[in-house]
This record gives C-alpha cells, structure tokens and sequence, in this order.
C-alpha cells in the first residue's frame, strides 16, 4: 500500500503480468463467498473478493488483453484472454463499484 495524503493506493497484476490494475482509495466488504459461481470461477472452495468504488479502479497496462464473460444480464467477469486470471466484474445494475478479485503481485 502506497499512502498519497490520506488515500491509499494498491495495484496488481494478473499471472502473466499482462494486466495491470490500479486502485486509489479503500477496498471495502472483503468477503470469502461460497457460492457456487464463485467456486466455479475460481476452482475452489471460496473466492476471496473484495469492493471498491468504480472511479478510484484503472487499468494501467494492459486492457486490449481483457476479455469478458457475461453470466448474468448485466454481470460481467473480465479476465486476461492470455492467462485466464480473473480481474474484476462489473454489475450494470451498481455503476458506483466493481468487484476486485485475487490478483497475483498485489503490493498492499
């Protein structure tokens, strides 16, 4: 975790280091969800899974290598089309904030 005044600021990567990401502020409601969409998409138990508001998230590198799946009318996983590492997903039905997922390389 990087403190800018009173912000905070993460990034992370995906496995292949393709997809970066940037987060300026708070990751809020981190939760380790059972269901079974999570399990599915992460191929165990639980996926650890956290929120943040959608104007303090960014792609620095890497955004031509995002591919989507929509599982849902209006939710949207994005993940890195050469390495399969979830990045985050999107709700049309909550524009305000976007589920961050497990990344490799996140410095805190």
């Amino acid at each position: 975790m990087v403190m800018n005044g009173r912000n905070k600021m993460y990034s992370g990567k995906c496995l292949c280091g393709g997809v970066v990401i940037q987060v300026k502020g708070e990751i809020s409601d981190i939760i380790h969800c059972h269901c079974s969409l999570c399990r599915k998409n992460s191929g165990t138990a639980y996926a650890t899974n956290g929120f943040v508001d959608s104007e303090d998230f960014g792609i620095k590198k890497g955004k031509v290598l995002l591919s989507t799946f929509s599982f849902k009318p209006g939710r949207t996983r994005h993940f890195c089309k050469n390495c399969g590492s979830p990045v985050y997903s999107s709700n049309a039905q909550d524009k305000s904030r976007i589920r961050a997922v497990s990344y490799t390389h996140l410095t805190l």
